[in-house]
């Protein structure tokens, strides 16, 4: 009885042997095969996903190959690297080796020969058809060479005929026309190879990309099709960061936060939740989230400053922009989170360097008239070099600082808090100010536009509400932590600059003789810098159905409808007093910047908006009023547009090109 136990088991074990013996031999590792298979039909992550489950003993030199192009069709290039180092110590063969790197260097747009002849040497070297045809059309869109692409298209089709439409081909259309800006067909390829290779994931991540493209944005759609992704490719930690990007271009940072939680730690990560953070007005949050990304010190952001300079004068501009603008936004949170001294390093960093590339556009200008002079390239390199001395100092835009500011107790507050946007003479030129719209406030130039006073200069209690609220639409933060001494201090200096401005003013009328003496100057100052009295502020019962068409009646008949578009129709373009252009507000989803309650909203229809074309309401019954406020108030929605920056300065190029 025990021989024949013994027997069974023997029998048995053999019996486990030969079937592992086949998974693994002949049959193949099925982890393994899954990778692959998941490789040829496009889903990358979920095939990075399959070989990260293997032990270190069961990492093949092949799988290893694998994971590395894995990585180069999802354009992680450091992880491309990794996985290829790891192939290299399994000691993986040199020649599929160099290939993945040739692979690699083709998509990035580094060619050693024609774009042609690159093709046919990949597919003699043993690569896909589609996989080397999409690395070629990829490289010449990367270095701006997309007209050759049409030559590369045709030879792609004639390789894989007689054989149907790939998912690689229509993508790489689709990549091809969105850079052509003809996003419609971009979108029709996309959704195409959609339909027809479900499991191909780059195309919803461009597809999501093409729909967020300038300058007809749909946000909306990129955040739904980027939803959809999440759900089906678990394992692309992209579409993570990328979904929450989107989100916060919605004005829906809360959310971004949440789907951020879904990812794994990268630097990506933290970016994305260092924007939501800025975008809210967590400054702290947003610097310690940089931080995380490796963006935290002056040793981590000047070589990131200066990789932008080196790709600049190689002429890859765009790559560049991303660098730069990542330093900018910290540079700008760091202020807004009063870490003033490195900020203030990064933005002169950043200027330096800006002023070094126009010297260097001006100096290769200037190459064909001085041919071979040996000046005109000294003059090149110590510009290229940034080791030697910068070849131009940096403008410093703006208007001295009047010595009845500097020697004010109250300007070391204002140069603390303030004078990184609106400069250090008041003027509205502090180093972050040209990365902001709109811009800073000119104390000196123009009047400060939220009022409640009825001549329509701002009282102490409009400026402290400013301060302490911040302007939502605007840059302008909250300062919702200073003394109230510190707010007389800021409000003291304020003033003083607002006083000389006016005298400054006074000085330019005279000198074009628009004026003939100072008999009337003090008169003229102080009406314009001293607040008169109060606006009164009627009560606003609960608006009836009859109130609010009555305000609407109102809304239509004294103008308001010229400017406040209630439909998608255009706007006409408006302009401040310093000639900067200021969209009028939207009303049902643009945040209001004095407030958008009931007693703001009356302000400011009653006093406008000084220093806009946004103008007083006179002659109009006390009842039409209350019934024109309520009916503005009624049409705020909670939902606001997105609201950064950029958003704004995306809405303002859209309405110039729809002029």
């Amino acid at each position: 009885m025990r021989r024949a136990l013994i027997g069974l088991i023997a029998i048995c074990l053999i019996g486990l042997g030969i079937v592992t013996w086949l998974r693994r031999g002949v049959l193949g590792n099925p982890t393994t095969d899954a990778a692959s298979h998941l490789f040829s039909i496009g889903n990358f992550s979920q095939s990075i996903h399959q070989i990260d489950s293997l032990t270190i003993n069961e990492l093949t030199t092949d799988k290893a190959l694998l994971l590395a192009n894995c990585y180069r069709r999802l354009g992680q290039i450091d992880r491309f690297e990794a996985a290829l180092n790891d192939a290299r110590k399994l000691d993986a063969d040199r020649e599929a080796r160099n290939l993945a790197q040739r692979l690699l260097d083709t998509q990035i747009g580094k060619f050693a020969q024609s774009p042609d002849e690159q093709l046919h040497d990949l597919v003699s070297a043993g690569v896909e058809v589609n996989d080397a045809a999409l690395a070629v059309v990829l490289g010449l869109v990367a270095s701006n060479r997309v007209p050759a692409t049409d030559q590369v298209f045709s030879l792609w089709e004639s390789l894989i005929k007689p054989q149907s439409a790939s998912a690689e081909l229509l993508f790489a259309r689709a990549i091809v026309n969105r850079t052509k800006e003809n996003s419609q067909t971009a979108v029709e390829e996309l959704l195409a190879s959609i339909e027809l290779f479900p499991d191909y994931e780059l195309a919803y991540l461009a597809l999501a990309e093409t729909y967020a493209q300038p300058p007809r944005s749909d946000h909306r759609r990129a955040k739904q099709t980027l939803q959809f992704f999440v759900e089906k490719f678990p394992n692309n930690v992209e579409g993570i960061w990328r979904l929450a990007t989107e989100q916060r271009k919605l004005a829906d940072c809360e959310s971004a936060l949440v789907t951020l939680k879904k990812g794994q730690d990268s630097q990506n990560l933290h970016l994305a939740r260092a924007e939501a953070f800025f975008d809210l007005g967590n400054y702290a949050q947003a610097v310690e989230e940089f931080k995380y990304a490796g963006l935290g010190r002056i040793e981590e952001l000047v070589p990131q400053i200066d990789r932008a300079f080196s790709m600049t004068l190689a002429g890859s501009g765009g790559p560049a922009e991303t660098l730069v603008k990542q330093v900018t936004k910290v540079s700008m949170a760091l202020a807004f989170d009063r870490q003033l001294p490195l900020s203030s390093q990064l933005f002169a960093i950043s200027l330096e360097r800006v002023a070094r590339i126009r010297r260097y556009i001006d100096l290769v200008s200037k190459q064909p008239i001085f041919v071979d002079d040996p000046g005109l390239t000294q003059a090149l390199q110590a510009t290229r070099t940034l080791t030697t001395p910068a070849p131009i100092t940096p403008p410093q835009v703006g208007l001295p600082i009047p010595d009845s500011v500097s020697t004010h107790p109250g300007y070391s507050s204002y140069l603390k808090h303030c004078s990184h946007c609106h400069g250090v003479a008041g003027d509205g030129f502090g180093p972050a100010a040209r990365h902001l719209f709109p811009l800073p406030r000119n104390f000196r130039r123009e009047p400060l536009r939220i009022v409640s006073t009825t001549n329509r200069v701002a009282s102490d209690s409009d400026l402290i509400h400013v301060i302490r609220e911040g302007m939502p639409g605007a840059s302008m933060p909250a300062f919702n932590n200073l003394s109230q001494s510190e707010l007389e201090s800021l409000i003291a200096v304020i003033r003083t600059f607002i006083y000389q401005g006016l005298q400054e003013q006074w000085s330019k009328l005279r000198d074009d003789d628009q004026i003939t003496d100072d008999e009337f100057r003090d008169a003229w100052v102080e009406n314009r810098s001293s607040p008169g009295a109060m606006l009164d502020i009627p009560v606003f019962p609960e608006p009836s159905k009859s109130t609010l068409l009555a305000g609407r009646e109102a809304f239509l008949q004294v103008g308001c409808i010229q400017c406040h578009r209630l439909d998608d129709a255009t706007v006409p373009q408006q302009w401040d007093v310093l000639g900067r252009p200021t969209p009028a507000r939207q009303l049902s989803v643009d945040a209001f910047r004095g407030g958008s309650d009931c007693a703001n909203i009356y302000r400011r229809i009653v006093l406008g908006i000084p220093g806009t074309s946004h103008p007083e309401l006179t002659g109009v019954s006390q009842e039409t009023l209350i019934a024109l406020t309520q009916y503005v108030c009624s049409l705020h929605s909670e939902t606001l547009a997105p609201n950064s920056n950029a958003d704004r300065l995306q809405q303002l190029y859209s309405m110039q090109a729809e002029d």
